[in-house]
């Protein structure tokens, strides 16, 4: 593996995103959302969002983060498991939505469109908007289980097929067509000899093309990321699959196809792996002080990467949630949010492009839950 300590500089790179009104809307939605992120300097304290869908609620989750601070996710009540919608901007008493029971959302895109699953029917789904009646993400032809992963703003999605619920898993993508209906899904293949894989995520769809990473389901020292395009008719159709050697956990990718996870090495180092770089020429992040592993989770477009460090004091393994704004400098979050007494942040693990993050909370060493930390 080569590693570089390269400066942190801009990637100003060529693009040319696909014409259509909706990527017109969605580039004016980024310009607007990202003016508060370049615009920082330095680390301000961040407003801390609680995650708390209703009262008298256990195990919530947040599973994804737009660029209007919305999130998805989940929580478990006396009925079961139920899918919920947070909406940042909405009045007070208006921000959280139900998606329905057995309903679990994993991903949205900029229009609030959605993808996750029936934990019940074992199903992917799909919906238009927060309010409306999902519709399937059908499995591979001979499978009867599926699940939606992630999506983006052209459409694209990403997910798994299987036959069982414990049977081999096939990486897939779907498209949603112009008139609605689901396009797929096709079959991601993985590299010689990888075997199975899991998918994490995708990026933008740029001048036809979207990144799309993942691990191998058996080898746990090998990454891949896969170019998805489409074909004539629309149809999702894989470009091609690259193996990131020495990478244990492919996490996140933006939409300039920089990726952010974990080396394979004893302890783990969080890296991010520069586009424009060969597979193995992996950029290797600092760590806080006294921490000796840690993880990136995700990467947004101003390169901004949220994660987490770790290290033991006095026989207690510690975990804190860091952001890195170049690879050089790795912040302490908790030092910029205001806890209360005994509680910590452990985990970053989604950005958005305004530099709002979700993160793990924890109380005593315990996890209490997901949290939002709003950018200043």
């Amino acid at each position: 593996m080569f590693v570089s300590m390269k400066t942190w500089s801009f990637h100003l790179r060529p693009v040319e995103f696909v014409v259509s009104p909706k990527i017109v809307c969605w580039l004016l939605l980024q310009f607007m959302v990202a003016l508060p992120a370049m615009a920082q300097s330095g680390t301000s304290k961040y407003n801390l969002v609680r995650l708390q869908p209703a009262a008298n609620v256990s195990g919530v989750t947040a599973e994804d983060v737009n660029n209007s601070a919305n999130v998805v996710g989940t929580y478990q009540s006396s009925s079961g498991l139920v899918g919920y919608f947070y909406e940042h901007a909405a009045a007070a008493g208006q921000k959280y939505k139900t998606l329905g029971s057995s309903l679990k959302p994993y991903g949205l895109n900029e229009f609030n469109e959605m993808v996750g699953s029936d934990e019940q029917l074992q199903l992917g789904v799909y919906w238009a908007s927060p309010t409306s009646v999902p519709g399937w993400l059908p499995p591979l032809t001979g499978d009867a289980v599926s699940r939606g992963q992630d999506i983006n703003n052209s459409g694209v999605v990403v997910g798994i097929s299987r036959l069982t619920p414990t049977s081999a898993l096939s990486v897939v993508a779907w498209r949603l067509g112009t008139a609605g209906q689901i396009q797929g899904p096709v079959m991601l293949p993985t590299p010689d000899g990888f075997g199975m894989a899991v998918v994490r995520g995708l990026s933008e769809e740029v001048e036809g093309i979207t990144t799309v990473v993942g691990r191998s389901a058996i080898d746990p020292t090998r990454g891949v990321v896969w170019s998805v395009g489409a074909d004539a008719s629309g149809n999702p159709v894989c470009l091609n699959a690259v193996e990131l050697a020495l990478a244990s956990d492919v996490h996140g990718v933006n939409d300039f196809g920089d990726v952010a996870g974990a080396t394979a090495t004893t302890p783990a180092k969080p890296f991010l792996k520069y586009a424009e770089n060969d597979p193995g020429q992996l950029t290797l992040l600092s760590l806080i002080s006294k921490a000796t592993s840690g993880t990136a989770f995700d990467v947004n477009n101003q390169l901004q990467v949220a994660g987490e460090n770790s290290y033991v004091s006095r026989g207690t393994f510690i975990s804190r949630a860091v952001l890195w704004t170049n690879p050089q400098t790795a912040v302490d979050l908790n030092l910029f949010v205001t806890l209360g007494k005994s509680e910590s942040l452990t985990r970053a693990y989604e950005i958005n492009d305004r530099g709002d993050i979700l993160v793990n909370l924890a109380k005593n060493g315990s996890s209490v839950g997901p949290c939002l930390l709003i950018s200043p």
